[in-house]
């Protein structure tokens, strides 16, 4: 089922003096808890919370929800994740099923797990998904796989016993950055199978407790649960950022040469130019210490979700960014 709410804060394209302007649940949001956001190719911002799909055109939400009787309707409220395919086509994880959306009529295909059919999903809650050229990476309750968007088949990958996978990123457009138990391993698309990331770097890094990593052309980030990591692929050096201290990344994105981390503790931000690491100050008008949740670069802002009261969007001018020192 669809239908539009109207907001009642309006939004202009571009920002007032205010750095952040926040979108709630009193101005047309399903839900204040925002798990995902992405932007269309004709512009509309996607917001996927705790209770529905949520459409935004800079004036109306219009919101999507699972309907028992209705067979053209999204298969689940709780929207874990969305991709943009770049086709035409929304792929949108929930705790139910894996939906792919046709923005083209706003059709909906749904993929489940059926344990009569190999060529099905490994489980029905989607936690996670990855799109790395036509290969959608899909994380279930039960495992990880792989769906080829043209063809539709579904490959359910293996890792080593007793280890398994926690999260998973783009790796140089020719595979996926698996994070372990145990580590890091690549699923390299061209080779077709699994690989110990010590076969791509000698690089001597902390294979436990790992929660997150993000990857560049030469720079690996590791965040742990107390701590993040930097670690040069060719010099081979490593590099505190921050710790010790509890910290959970919930999204790692990189822009124009700036990685940034959406944490439990704000905005962090890593230039690689420069090689600062920083954070967003309060009187940007983004609490301290706030909890982030995802976030989608949209022209020159950033529109980030943040745990229990919406989504924000942030203009990045000069000042607005506190130096952390970091530990050599």
């Amino acid at each position: 089922m669809r239908y539009t709410v109207g907001i009642f804060i309006l939004f202009c394209l571009k920002l007032s003096a205010q750095t952040f302007e926040p979108i709630d649940f009193n101005g047309g949001l399903s839900h204040n808890n925002v798990l995902s956001i992405v932007q269309d190719d004709t512009g509309f911002i996607w917001l996927g919370t705790r209770d529905g799909l949520n459409r935004f055109d800079g004036l109306n939400t219009e919101i999507f929800r699972f309907e028992l009787n209705d067979t053209n309707c999204i298969c689940g409220n709780e929207i874990m994740d969305i991709v943009n395919d770049n086709r035409g086509n929304l792929w949108i994880a929930t705790e139910n099923c894996l939906n792919k959306f046709d923005l083209k009529d706003y059709s909906f295909s749904h993929y489940v797990n059926d344990p009569n059919d190999n060529n099905s999903l490994s489980g029905n809650f989607i936690y996670h998904i990855e799109l790395v050229n036509n290969n959608l990476c899909i994380k279930t309750e039960n495992g990880l796989d792989i769906l080829n968007i043209d063809t539709d088949e579904i490959t359910k990958l293996s890792l080593p016993p007793k280890i398994s996978e926690k999260f998973v990123q783009t790796y140089q457009d020719r595979g996926l950055l698996i994070m372990t138990t145990k580590g890091l391993y690549v699923y390299d698309f061209q080779l077709s199978r699994l690989i110990d990331f010590e076969e791509y770097s000698d690089v001597d890094y902390k294979k436990s407790n790992i929660k997150k990593a993000f990857i560049t052309e030469d720079l690996l980030f590791i965040i742990y649960s107390d701590e993040i990591i930097k670690y040069d692929l060719k010099s081979l050096d490593k590099q505190k950022l921050l710790g010790p201290e509890f910290l959970i990344v919930r999204d790692i994105k990189e822009w124009d040469g700036v990685i940034w981390f959406c944490t439990n503790k704000g905005l962090m931000t890593y230039n690689l130019s420069t090689q600062e690491f920083k954070k967003v100050l309060g009187s940007a008008g983004l609490p301290e210490g706030t909890a982030l949740e995802s976030f989608v670069k949209s022209d020159n802002e950033i529109w980030f979700s943040i745990r229990g009261r919406g989504v924000f969007k942030y203009s990045n001018e000069e000042g607005l960014f506190e130096t952390i020192k970091i530990d050599t």
